[in-house]
């Protein structure tokens, strides 16, 4: 089932990103990148939006990556955790990032720019309208 998650999570390219601040919940759709093996998602915000204020109070979160508009319905929750991202790893991840989304290179350029850097904590994952399967990761 790991190996059917990744897939989905490579196949996908946006996701909705849900944080919290003094129990007061706050969701955006945001474009993401993952690493190789699925245990990281990158996403980037201007360093002063309310998610990432959010995220520096509080690093718990949770992304819903889904299939909506395809033919294989699907959802993917991930439960995360925050990190915050060596300065000296951005050019690297942007480059990989405009490959994935090549529109988004005026975004990137921007000074303030912050990289929203997620380690994956747990997956469940809904295949077709049933079936649920949780995973934790670590």
């Amino acid at each position: 089932m790991l190996e059917e998650i990744k897939s989905f999570i490579n196949e996908n390219s946006y996701c909705v990103l849900a944080t919290s601040n003094k129990d007061i919940p706050y969701c955006s759709l945001m474009a993401y990148l993952n690493n190789d093996d699925c245990t990281k998602i990158y996403m980037a915000s201007y360093s002063d939006t309310r998610k990432v204020k959010n995220l520096k109070k509080n690093k718990n979160l949770s992304l819903i990556i889904d299939s909506r508009g395809t033919n294989r319905p699907g959802a993917l929750t991930i439960q995360g955790e925050f990190v915050e991202t060596d300065k000296n790893i951005y050019e690297l991840i942007f480059k990989k990032f405009l490959k994935k989304h090549p529109g988004m290179e005026t975004f990137l350029s921007n000074e303030n720019i912050e990289l929203i850097s997620v380690d994956i904590k747990a997956f469940m994952y809904i295949k077709g309208l049933e079936d649920p399967y949780y995973i934790e990761v670590s």
